[in-house]
């Protein structure tokens, strides 16, 4: 059943998760539980969607050449959060200058619609997501955060299916990593330790998926 393989794919697809949620942490952001399950379940109808997708092409082209793919493309999507976290490296007084302060209503806020334009850099930016900056992610922004989350897990959703996972045990593991890692974000984050660990979250899921996508061609 694969079952190290759906473990390490969950945790690695929720890393950004967990980045999120230090970030929110550790400036005290709000995320009421009605939040963090939309923020869970909505990546994981995506991965399920996906799965299936892949699962159909492995009915189609031979098992064998399915596995080879579908370990390739987690190892391409290792490689490329790899490089995404090379890219984002900045010099830490750029970054602070470049933020701006998320609390309190702020005059010329954007509106939820700019929000959604914004899919492609709310995980880069998590407080885009707050587009009221209410310091609380409500359940409209929380939507808006949980389809970023799911265009960031497609291709390993795709890859998995690919390789024949047991889709709902591939879902429901999703979605426990998912919440747990919001939650425990959180909590790290107020801790203030959040910069160290979260500025890793690309890293470290890159090379997860690198390093299973290696095992899987080799098992």
């Amino acid at each position: 059943m694969h079952l190290i393989t759906i473990l390490l794919l969950g945790i690695s697809s929720n890393l950004d998760t967990l980045g999120v949620g230090m970030a929110y942490g550790s400036r005290k952001y709000r995320l009421p539980f009605l939040s963090n399950l939309i923020c869970a379940l909505i990546p994981c109808i995506g991965t399920y969607l996906m799965m299936t997708l892949g699962e159909a092409v492995r009915h189609i082209i031979p098992v064998p050449f399915a596995n080879i793919l579908g370990a390739g493309i987690i190892m391409a999507a290792g490689v490329v959060l790899i490089i995404q976290y090379f890219r984002r490296q900045r010099p830490a007084n750029q970054i602070a200058s470049e933020a701006p302060s998320r609390t309190g209503n702020t005059p010329g806020a954007p509106s939820l619609f700019s929000s959604m334009k914004d899919l492609g850099t709310i995980l880069d930016d998590p407080f885009k997501a707050d587009y009221d900056y209410s310091g609380s992610i409500e359940l409209k922004e929380a939507m808006v955060l949980a389809l970023a989350l799911t265009l960031n897990n497609l291709s390993c959703g795709f890859a998995a299916g690919l390789m024949g996972l047991n889709i709902f045990l591939m879902v429901g593991t999703s979605f426990i990593v998912s919440l747990l890692f919001f939650y425990t974000g959180i909590k790290v984050g107020l801790l203030f330790i959040a910069p160290w660990l979260g500025d890793k979250g690309d890293l470290a899921a890159g090379i997860i998926l690198i390093l299973l996508g290696i095992y899987e061609l080799l098992g």
